[in-house]
């Protein structure tokens, strides 16, 4: 459901989604005119999203395996029946409608797989790069030798005077706030369901702990595991962000331009000041400094459950032989 959700929203704010990639393109054309010091910022923020990506894909990779493959295999060596993977459907066993719905579970599984790693990679690669913007100006700021250069693209790229310095702060902030408009209600609805899911998971698994395999917890664990990680990336991103912003701030007012053209910093930054006197933030840098407890709980709550089921299975188990 949460990822249909977040699927519509990404169609809602499609215009949004537009105007942010656009700038982003627009950066990286205007990249060859930046120094290799701020090439390199580009370069490495990129490479870090790209890790990043290739962590969160091979997680749900791994997921997926295990969803899909795994139980076919069971099937084919060692012939055991057809069974789903969350087994509440007894009694389509023996119904002519049970293979169908085997179909559109596999089919809708991998559709939620590929429709949220798409989603999660984009929200990756586009705060990478809000990183990068951020402290590409930091660094104008801070390399800022008093001179004014504008005779062409690329000095008016690396120049730090007052004027330029207020330009591109505004683009940032307009691209940042194009990404927190189109992700921050997606974000929460991702960390909120994510957790009321371990919830539905106990209730539902305390109910039919008797009949289940030994496949169905180590899926929903692996599938918990996934929602948690994604939890800690975004929060490490919205710290990231957070962070990088603070240190524009800190080069902003710790500059000598800021004293010596009293005048025209008073005409170009006073706006600047009262307008973006917060740091950056995303709503995970909020959540993560109210909820960590809370991700903490839930992850040793789910572990004694899946403890229980697993003692409840030997058990039984036991009694047969």
């Amino acid at each position: 459901m949460f990822i249909l959700a977040k699927v519509f929203l990404f169609k809602f704010y499609q215009r949004e989604f537009g105007e942010m990639y656009e700038s982003m393109e627009n950066n990286w054309r205007q990249a060859k005119y930046l120094n290799s010091e701020k090439k390199r910022i580009m370069s490495d923020d990129l490479q870090q999203s790209q890790k990043l990506v290739k962590y969160w894909a091979l997680h749900f990779s791994a997921f997926l395996v295990l969803v899909l493959v795994l139980p076919l295999l069971r099937i084919l060596i060692l012939h055991e029946p057809l069974k789903l993977n969350i087994d509440v459907w007894d009694s389509f066993h023996t119904s002519p409608g049970f293979e169908l719905a085997m179909v559109l579970q596999t089919v809708v599984e991998l559709y939620n797989c590929l429709a949220l790693i798409s989603l999660e990679c984009s929200f990756l690669i586009t705060t990478s790069h809000c990183s990068a913007q951020l402290k590409i100006l930091c660094h104008s700021i801070e390399q800022y030798d008093g001179l004014i250069t504008h005779d062409n693209c690329e000095e008016q790229l690396n120049c730090a005077c007052i004027r330029c310095v207020v330009r591109r702060h505004e683009e940032i902030m307009k691209f940042f706030g194009l990404l927190r408009k189109c992700f921050n209600s997606a974000i929460s609805l991702n960390l909120i369901l994510a957790e009321s899911y371990l919830c539905v998971f106990i209730a539902m698994g305390s109910k039919q702990a008797e009949h289940q395999s030994g496949l169905y917890p180590a899926i929903c664990w692996s599938f918990t595991m996934i929602m948690i990680v994604v939890g800690f990336i975004y929060c490490h991103i919205g710290e990231k962000i957070t962070q990088e912003s603070l240190n524009v701030s800190n080069a902003f007012f710790n500059c000598h331009w800021y004293e010596s053209e009293a005048s025209k910093a008073k005409y170009y930054v006073t706006p600047m000041i009262i307008s973006r006197s917060i740091p950056m933030e995303i709503t995970v840098g909020i959540f993560y400094k109210l909820s960590h407890e809370l991700f903490k709980n839930c992850i040793f709550l789910a572990y004694s459950v899946f403890s229980l089921f697993r003692t409840i299975s030997e058990k039984q188990n036991a009694i047969v032989k």
